[in-house]
């Protein structure tokens, strides 16, 4: 009987868990759309400057790569939906933005939380992140642009640089910011506690 009452507790953590994932995600993934839609700069065709990334790479980051990944999709349909209209391949840059990084620092056995609080491990994080937008936002999206739009076509070197420049600009300050959030204490004992 005994063995039935720890079982049930074991599951009932391992659902609290979830919960507190899935609520996290939601929070992020909102915050994502805001940063992403409401307070950025659009520049051109298809390029806005902001940090709509910043919650996606945190959710990748603090909880994994199959929440960050969700947080990706899921803010960019959402997004995608309220303004532009969604195109489904879209989505897989957004998707892999939150779901790279996790992966790259488990790579590089990067330290979590208040334990990588070092210039490594501020370094792999820069790493993480900014190989992650280079590829993903830089290269993978512009050509995915280049695909269904033609004006990239057209300029496409173009695209391709200023795209990765402004993305590696841009990971550099969401690595910073992550850093911070990542290795902050309190945060880190908060997601300890309920076993993130």
């Amino acid at each position: 009987m005994s063995n039935l009452n720890e079982g049930g507790a074991a599951n009932g953590g391992r659902g609290k868990k979830y919960i507190i994932v899935l609520v996290f995600s939601a929070m992020l993934t909102a915050l994502s759309i805001v940063l992403s839609r409401v307070c950025s700069i659009p520049i051109g065709n298809g390029y806005r400057i902001g940090f709509g990334k910043l919650p996606v790479v945190l959710a990748g980051c603090w909880m994994g790569a199959l929440p960050g990944l969700a947080v990706g999709a899921v803010s960019d349909i959402i997004g995608a939906i309220m303004t532009t209209g969604w195109n489904p391949v879209l989505t897989i840059p957004a998707a892999l933005t939150g779901m790279l990084p996790p992966v790259f620092l488990k790579f590089m056995a990067a330290k979590r939380g208040a334990d990588g609080k070092t210039w490594r491990g501020f370094l792999k994080l820069l790493l993480a992140v900014l190989s992650t937008r280079v590829i993903v936002s830089g290269i993978l999206m512009t050509f995915l642009l280049a695909y269904f739009y033609p004006t990239y076509q057209l300029k496409l070197v173009f695209f391709l640089w200023t795209r990765t420049g402004i993305a590696a600009i841009e990971a550099a300050i969401e690595a910073a910011v992550t850093y911070i959030l990542y290795t902050n204490k309190s945060i880190d004992s908060m997601m300890k506690k309920h076993g993130i």
